[in-house]
């Protein structure tokens, strides 16, 4: 029985006192609803030209200094004959897509259009969000 005790008084100062700590934290308890990473841009590619894309499109990102309130997520849907499909997505909606031929042939160039097009799509939705009051739909529903 002694044992017992030990292992519970054991337990709890090893799991529940560092969680106790953790729920007075003041930075934890902002008002935002929503706590999680914002601003990133997220590589979700398959081959090489895409890669190649990806670190392209996130450099000039980064350079301009662009802020998003949410994540921008670059997908890419390859195939052997046609090139890849690449897909810059924003809150689930797609904002702007591209072709990568397979020669790899113009990747900064198709990085750089893709960042000036993102741009000014995240601008216009955000604009739209300022004058869209729909009581009957959710943020992130069309």
């Amino acid at each position: 029985m002694k044992c017992v005790i030990k292992q519970v008084l054991i337990f709890s100062l090893i799991f529940l006192l560092p969680l106790s700590a953790v729920s007075d934290d003041p930075v934890l308890k902002r008002d935002e609803p929503d706590n999680g990473l914002k601003g990133l841009v997220i590589d979700r590619t398959l081959t090489p030209p895409g890669r190649r894309f990806y670190r392209e499109f996130a450099r000039l990102w980064w350079e301009q200094d662009k802020s998003v309130p949410g994540n921008l997520v670059v997908r890419e849907l390859p195939s052997a004959l046609r090139g890849s499909q690449i897909a810059i997505v924003y809150n689930r909606k797609p904002i702007y897509g591209t072709v990568l031929s397979p020669a790899r042939t113009d990747i900064e160039t198709k990085a750089h259009l893709a960042v000036n097009a993102a741009e000014q799509k995240l601008q216009m939705i955000q604009l739209s969000n300022l004058f869209d009051n729909n009581p009957d739909l959710a943020k992130d529903e069309f």
